[in-house]
């Protein structure tokens, strides 16, 4: 039996895609990163959106706080000197406002003012399309030579800006026609260019609580023109003295001649001069800080000390702020019969409570000096100090012009 062979021959199967099955996949995987790029960009272009929305919003927010807080702190004084006029007016379909408000008490000025003058208005942009929102800062007094104007920009874009007033018939109004008297209530509408909200934002703010009338000097011989007051000095008797000079800044004025600080260190050692040699002394000068004069205690009123004091109190120049409240607690470490506090800068109603706090038995006299004009709204806390520690009030105003 003849033997089979053992040497098959071995087929080979060849495996591959055909050129229809790789355009099927090359198809689908472009189907595949084409709707994962739709998705991403929509995706992306969904964060953008919200991410402008939020910005567009907190502009409008931003805005909207800065208009509220300027009017919220905005001050009326009845009867007082035009520079506190609210002007409400519309222009080209924009509120256009100017008044004056109350800095905050951490933007106090150099010269320790706390009021100015805030404008609001909406203004083209600079070589660009559309406008812009501008707040002008400026002192409150508008007579000032040269006054500075601090500018800056709340908001670009701005599609609406409208202040609106109650109205007599009920609602709301454009138009408020007494520059002399503040709005209740006040409404704030801001809207910005932008598809984030079809609507303006709006605030409430209320204004009638800050309006308040001057104190008046209700006697004639309070009142000196700053001749008489640097040759009379203050009215002193017997007893231990302690006189509190402000330098702050304001205190450079020129409308009192030569200026204030100087009239004040004049009429100071006016009345030293007139004191006996048992009666005592003692000198301050303050603006945020104070520097009492070079000596442990109170001195006797003699001729000598009081020459010798001279150089140091013409030594001090105005510069700074004015806060009295540390210089106030350390007159009274001198046991005083008489305080004599000088300043043209405004006061807050935080000294009246210190000095009830310090002089709770009214032993100590506390006078006060204004310098400035009778409608000056600083005026009213020093005439009220005097008048509750049994002081005298003086007011300095300008020398009288020579015909």
């Amino acid at each position: 039996m003849q033997a089979t062979s053992a040497n098959p021959r071995r087929r080979t199967i060849a495996g591959g895609f055909t050129l229809i099955e790789m355009m099927g996949a090359v198809s689908l995987l472009a189907l595949l990163v084409g709707i994962f790029y739709s998705c991403w960009t929509a995706m992306l272009h969904s964060a953008r959106s919200g991410v402008d929305a939020a910005a567009h919003i907190q502009r409008e927010r931003v805005a909207l706080e800065h208009v509220a807080r300027a009017l919220g702190g905005a001050l009326m004084v009845q009867s007082g000197e035009d520079w506190h006029r609210f002007d409400a007016r519309t222009e080209a379909g924009f509120s256009q406002l100017s008044f004056v408000t109350s800095r905050p008490e951490d933007r106090a000025s150099a010269n320790g003012m706390r009021f100015e003058r805030v404008t609001l208005a909406v203004d083209p942009v600079p070589g660009g399309k559309g406008h812009q929102l501008v707040r002008r800062v400026s002192s409150a007094v508008t007579h000032l030579a040269n006054p500075v104007v601090q500018q800056t920009v709340l908001a670009q874009g701005v599609r609406q800006f409208q202040v609106l007033y109650p109205a007599e018939s009920g609602g709301w109004t454009p138009h408020w026609p007494r520059a002399d008297l503040l709005p209740e209530r006040a409404r704030i509408l801001i809207a910005l260019e932008g598809k984030a909200a079809p609507s303006p934002r709006t605030r409430e703010v209320l204004l009638a609580a800050t309006g308040f009338t001057h104190a008046v000097v209700e006697e004639a011989h309070t009142t000196l023109r700053a001749e008489q007051f640097v040759e009379r000095g203050f009215p002193v008797n017997k007893g231990r003295f302690v006189f509190i000079i402000d330098k702050s800044g304001s205190m450079a004025s020129k409308d009192v001649l030569p200026d204030r600080l100087t009239a004040a260190k004049q009429a100071v050692m006016a009345s030293l001069q007139q004191l006996a040699p048992e009666d005592e002394f003692f000198i301050y000068f303050y603006d945020r800080e104070f520097e009492g004069m070079p000596a442990l205690s109170a001195l006797p009123a003699t001729p000598e000390n009081v020459l010798a004091m001279r150089n140091w109190v013409e030594s001090h120049e105005a510069r700074g702020g004015t806060d009295p409240a540390g210089v106030l607690q350390a007159a009274f470490e001198h046991q005083p019969t008489d305080i004599w506090l000088m300043s043209d800068g405004v006061f807050s109603r935080a000294v009246l409570t210190l000095a009830d706090e310090l002089n709770p038995s009214r032993a100590v006299k506390i006078n006060t000096a204004a310098f400035g004009s009778a409608a000056f709204s600083s005026h009213r806390v020093l005439k009220q100090l005097s008048a509750q520690h049994g002081g005298v009030f003086l007011l300095v105003t300008a020398q009288l012009p020579v015909p």
